[in-house]
Protein backbone atom coordinates (compact mmCIF):
# COMPACT_ATOMS: atom_id res chain seq x y z
CA UNK A 1 0.00 0.00 0.00
CA UNK A 2 3.26 2.35 1.10
CA UNK A 3 4.30 1.83 -2.12
CA UNK A 4 1.44 2.24 -4.51
CA UNK A 5 0.97 5.98 -2.72
CA UNK A 6 4.81 6.38 -3.34
CA UNK A 7 4.12 6.31 -6.77
CA UNK A 8 1.46 8.17 -7.28
CA UNK A 9 2.87 10.64 -5.49
CA UNK A 10 5.93 10.11 -7.67
CA UNK A 11 3.52 10.62 -11.33
CA UNK A 12 1.97 14.00 -9.31
CA UNK A 13 5.31 15.45 -8.59
CA UNK A 14 6.33 14.38 -12.42
CA UNK A 15 3.06 15.81 -14.13
CA UNK A 16 3.80 19.24 -11.93
CA UNK A 17 7.33 20.00 -13.72
CA UNK A 18 5.76 18.95 -17.41
CA UNK A 19 6.15 22.10 -19.39
CA UNK A 20 4.64 23.33 -23.02
CA UNK A 21 4.54 26.63 -24.88
CA UNK A 22 2.00 27.61 -22.13
CA UNK A 23 0.69 28.34 -18.79
CA UNK A 24 2.17 26.04 -16.11
CA UNK A 25 -1.40 26.44 -14.63
CA UNK A 26 -4.10 23.38 -14.96
CA UNK A 27 -6.45 25.59 -15.71
CA UNK A 28 -7.72 25.72 -19.77
CA UNK A 29 -5.15 27.49 -21.87
CA UNK A 30 -6.42 31.19 -23.10
CA UNK A 31 -7.15 31.45 -26.75
CA UNK A 32 -4.45 33.16 -28.93
CA UNK A 33 -5.01 36.85 -30.02
CA UNK A 34 -1.95 37.34 -31.29
CA UNK A 35 2.26 36.88 -31.08
CA UNK A 36 5.18 39.07 -30.37
CA UNK A 37 8.67 38.50 -32.14
CA UNK A 38 10.95 39.47 -29.82
CA UNK A 39 13.81 38.40 -31.64
CA UNK A 40 14.91 37.07 -35.37
CA UNK A 41 18.39 35.75 -35.96
CA UNK A 42 20.16 36.34 -39.04
CA UNK A 43 20.31 32.80 -41.77
CA UNK A 44 23.15 31.12 -40.88
CA UNK A 45 25.46 29.75 -44.29
CA UNK A 46 23.57 26.57 -43.73
CA UNK A 47 20.06 28.43 -44.05
CA UNK A 48 18.47 28.05 -40.51
CA UNK A 49 17.00 31.00 -38.46
CA UNK A 50 15.21 31.14 -35.66
CA UNK A 51 11.96 32.99 -34.43
CA UNK A 52 11.51 33.69 -30.48
CA UNK A 53 8.10 34.94 -29.90
CA UNK A 54 5.89 35.94 -27.27
CA UNK A 55 2.16 34.06 -27.29
CA UNK A 56 -0.50 36.79 -26.34
CA UNK A 57 -2.40 36.41 -23.50
CA UNK A 58 0.63 34.58 -21.54
CA UNK A 59 -0.46 31.01 -21.75
CA UNK A 60 -1.70 30.78 -25.11
CA UNK A 61 -0.64 27.48 -26.01
CA UNK A 62 0.85 26.64 -29.33
CA UNK A 63 1.41 23.31 -31.08
CA UNK A 64 1.96 24.47 -34.37
CA UNK A 65 4.08 26.64 -36.56
CA UNK A 66 4.13 27.10 -40.42
CA UNK A 67 5.07 29.54 -43.23
CA UNK A 68 3.37 29.86 -46.62
CA UNK A 69 6.37 31.71 -47.80
CA UNK A 70 8.32 29.25 -50.84
CA UNK A 71 11.71 28.38 -50.06
CA UNK A 72 11.22 27.96 -45.98
CA UNK A 73 9.68 25.20 -43.72
CA UNK A 74 9.85 25.17 -39.91
CA UNK A 75 11.98 22.79 -38.72
CA UNK A 76 10.80 22.59 -35.32
CA UNK A 77 9.09 24.88 -32.26
CA UNK A 78 10.63 24.12 -28.23
CA UNK A 79 10.13 26.29 -25.41
CA UNK A 80 13.04 29.02 -24.46
CA UNK A 81 11.75 29.42 -20.97
CA UNK A 82 10.06 33.04 -19.81
CA UNK A 83 7.00 31.70 -21.65
CA UNK A 84 9.01 32.05 -24.41
CA UNK A 85 8.81 29.62 -27.83
CA UNK A 86 11.25 29.91 -30.55
CA UNK A 87 10.64 28.68 -34.25
CA UNK A 88 13.11 27.28 -36.38
CA UNK A 89 12.69 28.07 -40.10
CA UNK A 90 14.97 26.05 -42.81
CA UNK A 91 15.48 26.76 -46.55
CA UNK A 92 14.74 24.51 -48.53
CA UNK A 93 15.07 26.23 -51.87
CA UNK A 94 17.41 29.48 -51.93
CA UNK A 95 15.97 30.64 -55.01
CA UNK A 96 13.19 32.04 -53.35
CA UNK A 97 14.74 33.71 -50.40
CA UNK A 98 15.97 37.49 -51.06
CA UNK A 99 17.86 39.11 -48.11
CA UNK A 100 15.42 41.99 -46.51
CA UNK A 101 12.58 40.59 -47.65
CA UNK A 102 9.57 40.17 -45.29
CA UNK A 103 8.01 36.31 -44.85
CA UNK A 104 4.58 35.48 -42.47
CA UNK A 105 4.92 32.92 -39.94
CA UNK A 106 1.98 31.43 -38.56
CA UNK A 107 1.44 29.96 -35.31
CA UNK A 108 -1.82 27.38 -33.78
CA UNK A 109 -3.55 25.77 -31.37
CA UNK A 110 -4.60 22.65 -31.09
CA UNK A 111 -8.02 23.58 -31.66
CA UNK A 112 -6.94 25.63 -35.28
CA UNK A 113 -6.79 28.99 -33.65
CA UNK A 114 -3.65 30.74 -34.99
CA UNK A 115 -2.36 34.17 -35.15
CA UNK A 116 0.45 35.67 -37.58
CA UNK A 117 3.33 37.64 -37.80
CA UNK A 118 5.43 39.00 -40.20
CA UNK A 119 9.11 37.99 -39.81
CA UNK A 120 12.59 39.68 -41.65
CA UNK A 121 14.63 37.25 -43.37
CA UNK A 122 18.26 39.16 -43.20
CA UNK A 123 21.14 36.38 -44.99
CA UNK A 124 24.66 37.79 -44.65
CA UNK A 125 25.63 34.99 -47.30
CA UNK A 126 23.33 36.48 -50.00
CA UNK A 127 24.95 37.03 -53.56
CA UNK A 128 22.41 39.53 -55.03
CA UNK A 129 24.31 42.16 -56.76
CA UNK A 130 27.71 40.66 -56.48
CA UNK A 131 27.55 39.13 -59.62
CA UNK A 132 26.97 40.39 -63.55
CA UNK A 133 26.29 38.72 -66.79
CA UNK A 134 28.37 39.73 -69.79
CA UNK A 135 27.25 39.16 -73.75
CA UNK A 136 26.70 40.93 -76.68
CA UNK A 137 23.70 41.98 -77.33
CA UNK A 138 22.60 39.51 -80.02
CA UNK A 139 23.77 36.56 -82.02
CA UNK A 140 22.97 34.02 -84.84
CA UNK A 141 22.06 30.70 -83.78
CA UNK A 142 22.86 29.19 -86.83
CA UNK A 143 25.13 29.65 -89.30
CA UNK A 144 23.93 28.37 -92.75
CA UNK A 145 27.65 28.81 -94.44
CA UNK A 146 29.69 26.78 -91.59
CA UNK A 147 26.73 25.17 -91.01
CA UNK A 148 27.23 25.95 -87.25
CA UNK A 149 25.68 26.50 -84.43
CA UNK A 150 26.48 29.38 -82.30
CA UNK A 151 25.75 29.58 -78.78
CA UNK A 152 25.32 33.12 -76.74
CA UNK A 153 28.59 33.67 -74.38
CA UNK A 154 27.29 34.61 -71.39
CA UNK A 155 30.08 35.03 -68.92
CA UNK A 156 29.85 35.85 -65.16
CA UNK A 157 31.52 38.98 -64.16
CA UNK A 158 32.15 40.45 -60.26
CA UNK A 159 34.13 43.69 -58.92
CA UNK A 160 36.34 40.86 -57.16
CA UNK A 161 37.38 38.36 -59.18
CA UNK A 162 38.18 35.84 -56.67
CA UNK A 163 34.00 36.00 -56.05
CA UNK A 164 33.92 34.01 -59.36
CA UNK A 165 35.49 31.03 -57.92
CA UNK A 166 32.17 30.98 -55.91
CA UNK A 167 30.12 30.33 -58.14
CA UNK A 168 29.01 26.22 -58.70
CA UNK A 169 26.63 26.70 -61.27
CA UNK A 170 24.64 28.78 -64.08
CA UNK A 171 20.75 27.58 -65.26
CA UNK A 172 18.55 29.11 -68.15
CA UNK A 173 15.42 30.00 -66.62
CA UNK A 174 12.32 32.15 -67.77
CA UNK A 175 11.95 35.15 -65.37
CA UNK A 176 8.37 36.47 -66.74
CA UNK A 177 4.92 35.11 -67.82
CA UNK A 178 4.93 37.01 -71.29
CA UNK A 179 6.93 34.72 -73.90
CA UNK A 180 7.73 36.78 -77.03
CA UNK A 181 6.72 34.63 -79.93
CA UNK A 182 6.32 31.47 -78.37
CA UNK A 183 9.88 30.94 -77.34
CA UNK A 184 10.22 28.85 -74.05
CA UNK A 185 13.16 27.84 -72.28
CA UNK A 186 13.20 24.07 -73.06
CA UNK A 187 14.52 25.52 -76.65
CA UNK A 188 17.78 25.98 -75.68
CA UNK A 189 20.69 24.16 -73.02
CA UNK A 190 23.40 25.83 -71.60
CA UNK A 191 27.33 24.43 -72.63
CA UNK A 192 29.25 24.58 -69.65
CA UNK A 193 32.91 26.88 -70.97
CA UNK A 194 36.05 25.27 -70.18
CA UNK A 195 37.99 28.80 -69.57
CA UNK A 196 35.80 30.70 -68.10
CA UNK A 197 33.20 30.98 -65.45
CA UNK A 198 30.44 31.37 -67.97
CA UNK A 199 28.15 28.88 -70.29
CA UNK A 200 27.36 28.85 -73.98
CA UNK A 201 23.37 29.38 -74.75
CA UNK A 202 22.55 27.10 -77.29
CA UNK A 203 19.29 27.18 -79.56
CA UNK A 204 17.77 23.33 -80.08
CA UNK A 205 17.09 22.23 -83.47
CA UNK A 206 13.78 23.16 -82.65
CA UNK A 207 14.70 26.22 -81.98
CA UNK A 208 16.91 27.21 -84.82
CA UNK A 209 13.35 25.87 -87.11
CA UNK A 210 11.51 28.73 -85.18
CA UNK A 211 13.89 31.38 -85.83
CA UNK A 212 14.06 30.15 -89.43
CA UNK A 213 10.97 30.45 -90.15
CA UNK A 214 10.12 33.32 -87.65
CA UNK A 215 12.98 35.28 -90.02
CA UNK A 216 13.13 38.19 -87.64
CA UNK A 217 14.96 38.60 -84.40
CA UNK A 218 13.46 37.84 -81.07
CA UNK A 219 13.70 38.96 -77.30
CA UNK A 220 15.12 36.80 -74.72
CA UNK A 221 14.01 38.79 -72.09
CA UNK A 222 11.56 36.65 -71.34
CA UNK A 223 14.67 34.58 -69.68
CA UNK A 224 17.72 35.08 -66.95
CA UNK A 225 20.72 33.09 -65.81
CA UNK A 226 20.80 31.81 -62.08
CA UNK A 227 23.90 32.09 -60.89
CA UNK A 228 24.39 29.07 -57.81
CA UNK A 229 27.34 29.68 -55.29
CA UNK A 230 28.47 26.67 -53.41
CA UNK A 231 27.17 27.94 -50.19
CA UNK A 232 23.72 27.78 -52.07
CA UNK A 233 22.68 31.30 -52.30
CA UNK A 234 21.32 32.10 -56.35
CA UNK A 235 20.78 35.07 -57.80
CA UNK A 236 19.12 35.21 -61.43
CA UNK A 237 20.15 37.93 -63.67
CA UNK A 238 17.75 38.81 -66.59
CA UNK A 239 19.13 38.61 -70.23
CA UNK A 240 18.79 41.43 -72.59
CA UNK A 241 19.79 39.82 -76.22
CA UNK A 242 18.15 39.11 -78.66
CA UNK A 243 18.15 35.63 -81.04
CA UNK A 244 18.01 36.48 -84.39
CA UNK A 245 18.13 34.36 -87.96
CA UNK A 246 20.73 33.14 -89.79
CA UNK A 247 19.33 34.75 -93.30
CA UNK A 248 16.92 37.66 -94.57
CA UNK A 249 16.17 38.95 -98.09
CA UNK A 250 16.96 42.56 -98.95
CA UNK A 251 14.42 44.18 -101.53
CA UNK A 252 14.29 47.43 -103.26
CA UNK A 253 12.92 48.68 -107.16
CA UNK A 254 16.22 50.07 -107.87
CA UNK A 255 17.64 46.60 -107.85
CA UNK A 256 16.23 45.91 -111.03
CA UNK A 257 17.53 45.88 -114.69
CA UNK A 258 16.67 44.15 -118.02
CA UNK A 259 17.91 41.19 -120.57
CA UNK A 260 19.28 44.07 -122.82
CA UNK A 261 21.05 46.34 -119.93
CA UNK A 262 22.64 43.18 -118.41
CA UNK A 263 23.77 42.11 -121.77
CA UNK A 264 26.18 45.07 -122.68
CA UNK A 265 29.36 45.39 -121.30
CA UNK A 266 29.14 48.53 -120.59
CA UNK A 267 25.81 48.72 -118.55
CA UNK A 268 26.91 49.97 -115.27
CA UNK A 269 23.17 51.16 -112.60
CA UNK A 270 25.00 52.14 -109.09
CA UNK A 271 23.76 54.21 -106.08
CA UNK A 272 23.17 54.18 -102.47
CA UNK A 273 20.47 52.45 -100.47
CA UNK A 274 19.00 51.98 -97.20
CA UNK A 275 20.24 48.63 -95.74
CA UNK A 276 19.32 48.86 -91.88
CA UNK A 277 16.06 46.67 -91.60
CA UNK A 278 17.94 43.67 -93.01
CA UNK A 279 21.24 44.58 -91.04
CA UNK A 280 19.42 44.64 -88.04
CA UNK A 281 16.95 41.43 -88.64
CA UNK A 282 20.35 39.76 -89.00
CA UNK A 283 21.34 41.04 -85.54
CA UNK A 284 23.64 44.01 -86.21
CA UNK A 285 20.99 46.14 -83.69
CA UNK A 286 22.98 49.85 -84.00
CA UNK A 287 25.80 50.67 -87.06
CA UNK A 288 28.96 50.69 -85.24
CA UNK A 289 30.64 54.07 -84.37
CA UNK A 290 34.11 55.06 -86.14
CA UNK A 291 35.64 54.80 -82.63
CA UNK A 292 34.63 51.49 -81.84
CA UNK A 293 36.51 48.71 -81.99
CA UNK A 294 34.39 46.11 -83.11
CA UNK A 295 33.94 48.03 -86.48
CA UNK A 296 37.37 46.70 -87.70
CA UNK A 297 36.71 43.48 -87.28
CA UNK A 298 33.39 43.46 -90.10
CA UNK A 299 34.15 40.88 -92.57
CA UNK A 300 31.40 40.76 -95.56
CA UNK A 301 31.73 38.15 -98.74
CA UNK A 302 29.95 37.99 -101.36
CA UNK A 303 29.19 34.18 -101.28
CA UNK A 304 27.44 33.14 -104.80
CA UNK A 305 24.07 34.24 -106.42
CA UNK A 306 20.85 31.91 -106.81
CA UNK A 307 18.29 31.52 -109.02
CA UNK A 308 14.36 31.81 -107.90
CA UNK A 309 14.88 28.23 -107.86
CA UNK A 310 17.82 28.15 -105.26
CA UNK A 311 19.97 26.82 -108.03
CA UNK A 312 23.73 28.54 -108.52
CA UNK A 313 24.13 31.14 -111.60
CA UNK A 314 27.28 33.38 -113.00
CA UNK A 315 24.97 36.82 -113.31
CA UNK A 316 23.55 39.00 -113.01
CA UNK A 317 26.42 40.29 -111.23
CA UNK A 318 25.58 42.85 -107.75
CA UNK A 319 28.67 44.12 -106.13
CA UNK A 320 27.67 45.54 -103.41
CA UNK A 321 29.32 46.81 -99.86
CA UNK A 322 27.88 47.60 -96.60
CA UNK A 323 28.90 50.94 -94.54
CA UNK A 324 28.93 49.63 -90.62
CA UNK A 325 28.55 52.62 -89.71
CA UNK A 326 25.59 54.25 -91.49
CA UNK A 327 24.41 50.35 -92.48
CA UNK A 328 24.10 52.19 -96.67
CA UNK A 329 24.33 49.99 -99.24
CA UNK A 330 26.89 51.04 -102.00
CA UNK A 331 26.01 48.69 -104.81
CA UNK A 332 26.76 48.66 -108.69
CA UNK A 333 24.91 46.12 -110.99
CA UNK A 334 26.80 45.70 -114.32
CA UNK A 335 26.50 44.12 -117.73
CA UNK A 336 28.44 41.52 -119.44
CA UNK A 337 28.69 41.65 -123.33
CA UNK A 338 27.39 38.50 -125.21
CA UNK A 339 25.45 37.33 -122.07
CA UNK A 340 22.12 36.57 -122.28
CA UNK A 341 20.22 36.88 -118.91
CA UNK A 342 17.25 34.78 -118.73
CA UNK A 343 14.15 37.18 -116.95
CA UNK A 344 13.73 35.94 -113.54
CA UNK A 345 14.40 36.81 -109.74
CA UNK A 346 17.85 36.41 -109.01
CA UNK A 347 19.58 36.59 -105.19
CA UNK A 348 23.05 37.87 -104.46
CA UNK A 349 23.68 36.17 -101.15
CA UNK A 350 26.24 37.89 -98.63
CA UNK A 351 27.78 36.66 -95.73
CA UNK A 352 28.18 39.06 -93.28
CA UNK A 353 30.31 38.27 -89.80
CA UNK A 354 31.53 39.86 -86.42
CA UNK A 355 32.60 38.14 -83.68
CA UNK A 356 32.31 39.76 -79.71
CA UNK A 357 35.82 39.81 -77.73
CA UNK A 358 36.05 39.60 -73.76
CA UNK A 359 38.72 39.38 -71.63
CA UNK A 360 41.07 38.88 -74.27
CA UNK A 361 39.06 36.37 -75.93
CA UNK A 362 37.36 35.68 -79.52
CA UNK A 363 33.45 34.23 -79.59
CA UNK A 364 31.41 33.87 -82.56
CA UNK A 365 28.54 36.00 -82.25
CA UNK A 366 26.76 36.73 -85.67
CA UNK A 367 27.59 34.61 -89.04
CA UNK A 368 24.61 35.68 -91.35
CA UNK A 369 23.47 35.89 -95.04
CA UNK A 370 21.97 38.87 -96.85
CA UNK A 371 20.08 37.58 -99.97
CA UNK A 372 20.09 40.82 -101.96
CA UNK A 373 17.27 40.45 -104.76
CA UNK A 374 17.86 41.82 -108.07
CA UNK A 375 14.64 41.41 -110.49
CA UNK A 376 15.84 40.97 -114.48
CA UNK A 377 13.06 42.33 -116.82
Amino acid sequence: MKNSLMYLVMIALLLGFMTSCSSEKDEPAPVLESIAVDNVTSLTEAGEMSVTFTPKPAGAVISAANTDAKGFEVAKIEQTGNKQCQVTLKVTDFAYVKSGETIRLTLSQADGVSASANVAVEDPFSIEGRYGLAYPQSFTLYDKESKQTIGLPVIATAEEISDLAEIASMQFVTVSNVISNGWTSDLFELKAMTDEVGCFLVGTQEAIDKICEQKIPTSLRSFGITLTAKNGRKTTIDLESYVCPPETTFENEALTATTTELSSAGFKKQGVLDASLSMRRIGFLEPLDNADPDASKFYQEMMYILDSNGQEVDNPMLISDINITTFELDYILSGSANDYITPGTYYNVYHYVLNWDFRGKTYPRIAANINYEVSVK
